[in-house]
């Protein structure tokens, strides 16, 4: 593995569509020794703390070939852009990282060297958004057994969520997740 490294651009949709993201940063630790993120300014510190990426960069709306330039820095060899938009297309591209998989179909796919069909675009309501993802770090080798995202709160955190138990009086409750549970 040296020191090769990839980026998975989760730089769109809500913050769940990042958090299901960091699964394709699990699927590329099995050939890159470090996988950072590029997302969102209000996704970048959820995704602080998901173990699955060794560093979150922040795409804040700057000028494409300025934001290009800073993410060719880190000499990534590989890119997965999860939510494929003209912009999530170019900065890859421009930042010259050589191995770029992303979503088919589109005017701006030709900047992909990896073009993944969106299985849910062929009529699929079956498969799980995360197997729909990991499809993309499949198009180049990678995958993983564990699709379930992964988001460790810190103590910090856990401080704060305790401070506003209090401040409301509430000592018991629960966590409902009102989402399809991920396939196995």
């Amino acid at each position: 593995m040296a020191e090769t490294k990839a980026l998975v651009y989760c730089g769109g949709g809500g913050i769940g569509d990042s958090l299901m993201a960091s699964l394709v940063a699990r699927a590329l630790k099995q050939h890159y020794a470090g996988v950072d993120a590029l997302t969102l300014p209000g996704h970048a510190a959820a995704l602080q703390r998901v173990p699955d990426f060794d560093n979150v960069l922040v795409d804040d709306g700057r000028p494409e070939a300025a934001l290009a330039d800073e993410v060719k820095q880190h000499s990534y060899d590989a890119a997965v852009v999860t939510w494929a938009t003209p912009r999530t297309a170019r900065v890859p591209q421009l930042a010259k990282i050589p191995v770029r998989a992303g979503q088919s179909r589109r005017l701006y796919s030709f900047r992909f060297t990896h073009r993944v069909n969106v299985r849910s675009e062929d009529g699929d309501v079956t498969t799980h958004w995360s197997q729909i993802l990991l499809d993309y770090a499949r198009a180049i080798g990678c995958d993983t057994d564990r699709p379930f995202p992964a988001f460790v709160p810190n103590a910090g955190d856990e401080r704060e969520a305790q401070s506003l138990l209090n401040e409301l009086g509430v000592s018991r409750y629960a966590i409902l997740h009102a989402a399809n549970a991920a396939a196995t």
